[in-house]
Protein backbone atom coordinates (compact mmCIF):
# COMPACT_ATOMS: atom_id res chain seq x y z
CA UNK A 1 0.00 0.00 0.00
CA UNK A 2 1.34 3.43 -0.98
CA UNK A 3 2.04 5.95 1.78
CA UNK A 4 -0.67 8.36 0.59
CA UNK A 5 -3.24 5.58 0.44
CA UNK A 6 -2.27 4.42 3.92
CA UNK A 7 -2.61 7.96 5.24
CA UNK A 8 -6.12 8.27 3.75
CA UNK A 9 -7.07 4.92 5.26
CA UNK A 10 -5.85 6.01 8.69
CA UNK A 11 -7.80 9.25 8.42
CA UNK A 12 -10.97 7.38 7.46
CA UNK A 13 -10.59 5.06 10.46
CA UNK A 14 -9.73 7.76 13.00
CA UNK A 15 -12.48 10.06 11.78
CA UNK A 16 -15.18 7.44 11.36
CA UNK A 17 -18.67 8.87 12.10
CA UNK A 18 -19.67 5.54 13.64
CA UNK A 19 -18.77 6.58 17.17
CA UNK A 20 -20.63 9.91 16.98
CA UNK A 21 -23.91 8.75 15.46
CA UNK A 22 -26.62 8.52 18.10
CA UNK A 23 -30.39 8.40 18.21
CA UNK A 24 -33.09 5.77 17.96
CA UNK A 25 -33.67 6.44 14.28
CA UNK A 26 -30.01 6.23 13.30
CA UNK A 27 -29.52 2.46 13.43
CA UNK A 28 -29.31 2.13 9.66
CA UNK A 29 -26.70 4.90 9.45
CA UNK A 30 -24.68 3.34 12.26
CA UNK A 31 -24.79 -0.05 10.53
CA UNK A 32 -23.52 1.51 7.30
CA UNK A 33 -20.66 3.27 9.04
CA UNK A 34 -19.83 0.16 11.05
CA UNK A 35 -19.48 -1.83 7.84
CA UNK A 36 -17.18 0.83 6.37
CA UNK A 37 -15.09 0.97 9.55
CA UNK A 38 -14.74 -2.81 9.78
CA UNK A 39 -13.68 -3.01 6.11
CA UNK A 40 -11.09 -0.27 6.61
CA UNK A 41 -9.69 -1.86 9.77
CA UNK A 42 -9.32 -5.25 8.08
CA UNK A 43 -7.52 -3.60 5.18
CA UNK A 44 -5.33 -1.71 7.65
CA UNK A 45 -4.55 -4.88 9.54
CA UNK A 46 -3.72 -6.73 6.34
CA UNK A 47 -1.24 -4.00 5.41
CA UNK A 48 0.67 -4.38 8.67
CA UNK A 49 0.34 -8.06 9.48
CA UNK A 50 0.31 -9.94 6.18
CA UNK A 51 4.09 -10.07 6.56
CA UNK A 52 3.61 -12.58 9.38
CA UNK A 53 2.98 -15.34 6.85
CA UNK A 54 6.30 -17.00 6.09
CA UNK A 55 7.39 -20.48 5.21
CA UNK A 56 8.33 -22.68 8.16
CA UNK A 57 11.66 -23.53 6.52
CA UNK A 58 12.65 -19.87 6.10
CA UNK A 59 16.23 -19.81 7.37
CA UNK A 60 16.38 -16.07 8.00
CA UNK A 61 17.15 -15.23 11.59
CA UNK A 62 15.18 -11.97 11.50
CA UNK A 63 12.48 -11.40 14.09
CA UNK A 64 9.30 -9.35 14.37
CA UNK A 65 8.87 -8.04 17.90
CA UNK A 66 11.22 -10.79 19.05
CA UNK A 67 9.29 -13.56 17.26
CA UNK A 68 10.99 -15.59 14.47
CA UNK A 69 9.34 -15.25 11.06
CA UNK A 70 8.64 -18.98 10.63
CA UNK A 71 6.88 -19.16 13.98
CA UNK A 72 4.32 -16.69 12.77
CA UNK A 73 3.12 -19.17 10.17
CA UNK A 74 1.55 -20.97 13.11
CA UNK A 75 -0.60 -17.94 13.85
CA UNK A 76 -3.68 -17.31 11.77
CA UNK A 77 -3.13 -13.57 11.72
CA UNK A 78 -6.28 -12.84 9.76
CA UNK A 79 -8.38 -14.44 12.46
CA UNK A 80 -6.45 -12.54 15.11
CA UNK A 81 -6.94 -9.23 13.29
CA UNK A 82 -10.65 -9.84 12.74
CA UNK A 83 -11.23 -10.90 16.34
CA UNK A 84 -9.25 -7.94 17.68
CA UNK A 85 -11.07 -5.53 15.36
CA UNK A 86 -14.42 -6.55 16.83
CA UNK A 87 -13.16 -6.05 20.40
CA UNK A 88 -11.57 -2.71 19.54
CA UNK A 89 -14.73 -1.28 18.01
CA UNK A 90 -16.72 -2.41 21.03
CA UNK A 91 -14.28 -1.10 23.65
CA UNK A 92 -12.80 1.95 21.92
CA UNK A 93 -12.96 5.27 23.73
CA UNK A 94 -12.39 8.18 21.26
CA UNK A 95 -11.30 10.46 24.10
CA UNK A 96 -8.33 8.28 25.10
CA UNK A 97 -6.48 7.51 21.84
CA UNK A 98 -6.80 7.47 18.08
CA UNK A 99 -8.33 4.24 16.84
CA UNK A 100 -5.43 3.17 14.57
CA UNK A 101 -2.90 3.28 17.42
CA UNK A 102 -5.28 1.50 19.77
CA UNK A 103 -5.98 -1.13 17.11
CA UNK A 104 -2.29 -1.76 16.33
CA UNK A 105 -1.41 -2.13 20.00
CA UNK A 106 -4.27 -4.53 20.59
CA UNK A 107 -3.41 -6.68 17.54
CA UNK A 108 0.23 -6.84 18.58
CA UNK A 109 -0.82 -7.92 22.07
CA UNK A 110 -3.19 -10.55 20.64
CA UNK A 111 -0.51 -11.98 18.33
CA UNK A 112 1.98 -12.26 21.16
CA UNK A 113 -0.63 -14.06 23.24
CA UNK A 114 -1.31 -16.45 20.37
CA UNK A 115 2.39 -17.15 20.09
CA UNK A 116 2.61 -17.84 23.82
CA UNK A 117 -0.32 -20.26 23.49
CA UNK A 118 1.48 -21.95 20.58
CA UNK A 119 4.66 -22.30 22.63
CA UNK A 120 2.75 -23.81 25.55
CA UNK A 121 1.01 -26.26 23.20
CA UNK A 122 4.36 -27.20 21.62
CA UNK A 123 5.95 -27.75 25.03
CA UNK A 124 3.02 -29.94 26.07
CA UNK A 125 3.47 -31.99 22.89
CA UNK A 126 7.19 -32.42 23.56
CA UNK A 127 6.49 -33.55 27.12
CA UNK A 128 3.87 -35.98 25.84
CA UNK A 129 6.34 -37.48 23.36
CA UNK A 130 9.04 -37.71 26.02
CA UNK A 131 6.65 -39.46 28.41
CA UNK A 132 5.46 -41.75 25.63
CA UNK A 133 8.98 -43.04 25.11
CA UNK A 134 10.17 -42.98 28.72
CA UNK A 135 9.55 -46.69 29.17
CA UNK A 136 11.43 -47.56 25.98
CA UNK A 137 14.35 -45.36 27.00
CA UNK A 138 14.52 -47.14 30.33
CA UNK A 139 14.65 -50.50 28.58
CA UNK A 140 16.40 -50.04 25.26
CA UNK A 141 16.88 -53.77 24.85
CA UNK A 142 13.23 -54.35 23.97
CA UNK A 143 13.10 -55.67 20.43
CA UNK A 144 10.31 -53.38 19.26
CA UNK A 145 11.87 -50.08 20.39
CA UNK A 146 12.83 -48.92 16.89
CA UNK A 147 9.49 -49.85 15.37
CA UNK A 148 7.57 -48.02 18.09
CA UNK A 149 9.78 -44.98 17.67
CA UNK A 150 9.38 -44.61 13.93
CA UNK A 151 5.69 -45.49 14.08
CA UNK A 152 5.04 -42.82 16.70
CA UNK A 153 7.23 -40.11 15.14
CA UNK A 154 6.84 -40.46 11.42
CA UNK A 155 8.68 -37.61 9.83
CA UNK A 156 11.46 -37.07 7.33
CA UNK A 157 13.98 -36.01 9.98
CA UNK A 158 13.64 -39.35 11.72
CA UNK A 159 14.41 -41.17 8.49
CA UNK A 160 17.48 -38.97 7.99
CA UNK A 161 18.75 -39.73 11.49
CA UNK A 162 18.26 -43.47 10.94
CA UNK A 163 20.30 -43.08 7.75
CA UNK A 164 23.05 -41.26 9.61
CA UNK A 165 23.22 -43.96 12.28
CA UNK A 166 23.25 -46.71 9.65
CA UNK A 167 26.08 -45.12 7.65
CA UNK A 168 28.21 -44.42 10.72
CA UNK A 169 28.13 -47.98 12.06
CA UNK A 170 30.40 -50.79 10.93
CA UNK A 171 28.37 -53.96 11.38
CA UNK A 172 30.65 -56.51 9.77
CA UNK A 173 28.48 -59.62 10.04
CA UNK A 174 25.14 -58.10 9.09
CA UNK A 175 26.03 -54.96 7.09
CA UNK A 176 24.76 -56.25 3.74
CA UNK A 177 21.55 -57.58 5.25
CA UNK A 178 20.96 -54.93 7.88
CA UNK A 179 18.56 -52.84 5.71
CA UNK A 180 16.29 -55.88 5.58
CA UNK A 181 16.53 -56.30 9.34
CA UNK A 182 15.76 -52.63 10.04
CA UNK A 183 12.95 -52.57 7.51
CA UNK A 184 11.38 -55.56 9.24
CA UNK A 185 11.75 -53.92 12.65
CA UNK A 186 10.23 -50.65 11.37
CA UNK A 187 7.74 -52.24 9.00
CA UNK A 188 4.59 -50.99 10.70
CA UNK A 189 5.73 -47.37 10.52
CA UNK A 190 7.29 -47.52 7.07
CA UNK A 191 4.29 -49.29 5.56
CA UNK A 192 2.09 -46.36 6.50
CA UNK A 193 4.37 -43.77 4.90
CA UNK A 194 4.63 -42.34 1.42
CA UNK A 195 8.28 -42.52 0.40
CA UNK A 196 8.69 -40.41 -2.75
CA UNK A 197 12.13 -41.75 -3.63
CA UNK A 198 14.51 -44.55 -2.68
CA UNK A 199 17.38 -42.54 -1.29
CA UNK A 200 17.69 -44.20 2.11
CA UNK A 201 20.27 -46.98 2.25
CA UNK A 202 18.94 -48.34 5.54
CA UNK A 203 15.57 -49.28 3.97
CA UNK A 204 15.13 -52.48 1.95
CA UNK A 205 12.54 -51.18 -0.51
CA UNK A 206 12.07 -54.55 -2.20
CA UNK A 207 11.27 -56.19 1.14
CA UNK A 208 9.01 -53.29 2.10
CA UNK A 209 6.97 -53.34 -1.10
CA UNK A 210 6.66 -57.13 -1.08
CA UNK A 211 5.14 -57.32 2.38
CA UNK A 212 3.07 -54.17 2.04
CA UNK A 213 1.17 -56.12 -0.59
CA UNK A 214 0.96 -59.19 1.65
CA UNK A 215 1.45 -58.13 5.30
CA UNK A 216 0.09 -61.45 6.59
CA UNK A 217 3.21 -63.12 5.21
CA UNK A 218 5.60 -60.78 7.07
CA UNK A 219 8.29 -63.02 8.62
CA UNK A 220 9.04 -63.10 12.33
CA UNK A 221 12.58 -62.33 13.48
CA UNK A 222 13.33 -66.04 13.71
CA UNK A 223 12.02 -66.64 10.22
CA UNK A 224 13.93 -63.62 8.94
CA UNK A 225 17.15 -64.91 10.47
CA UNK A 226 16.68 -68.20 8.62
CA UNK A 227 15.92 -66.36 5.37
CA UNK A 228 19.10 -64.29 5.71
CA UNK A 229 21.31 -67.15 6.83
CA UNK A 230 22.00 -65.53 10.19
CA UNK A 231 21.37 -66.61 13.75
CA UNK A 232 18.84 -64.70 15.80
CA UNK A 233 21.41 -63.77 18.46
CA UNK A 234 23.58 -61.95 15.92
CA UNK A 235 20.62 -59.95 14.68
CA UNK A 236 19.58 -58.94 18.20
CA UNK A 237 23.17 -57.99 19.04
CA UNK A 238 23.62 -55.74 16.01
CA UNK A 239 20.19 -54.16 16.44
CA UNK A 240 21.19 -53.34 20.02
CA UNK A 241 24.38 -51.66 18.77
CA UNK A 242 22.38 -49.66 16.24
CA UNK A 243 19.85 -48.66 18.90
CA UNK A 244 22.61 -47.45 21.23
CA UNK A 245 24.11 -45.37 18.43
CA UNK A 246 20.72 -44.00 17.38
CA UNK A 247 19.60 -42.77 20.79
CA UNK A 248 22.12 -39.89 21.25
CA UNK A 249 21.43 -38.70 17.69
CA UNK A 250 17.71 -38.49 18.48
CA UNK A 251 18.42 -36.73 21.77
CA UNK A 252 20.69 -34.23 20.02
CA UNK A 253 17.81 -33.31 17.72
CA UNK A 254 15.52 -33.10 20.79
CA UNK A 255 13.24 -35.74 19.33
CA UNK A 256 13.35 -37.82 22.49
Amino acid sequence: MEENELKRLEDNINNSPYFSITGDNMEAARATELNKLATDLLKYGEHYWSRYEYDEHDERDEHIDGIPYWKMKKILYKDVVAETMTKCIKNYNPERACLTNYFKNQVKYAILNKYKEYKKKTNRQKKYIANEFSEELDSLHTDDFIEKLIFSLIQARILDIFEQAFLELNLEKTRARFPTILTRRCFKGLAGMTLPDKRYQWIDYTFLEKYKEDPEALPTQKELATMLGLDETTISHDVGIFRDHLEPLLKKEKII
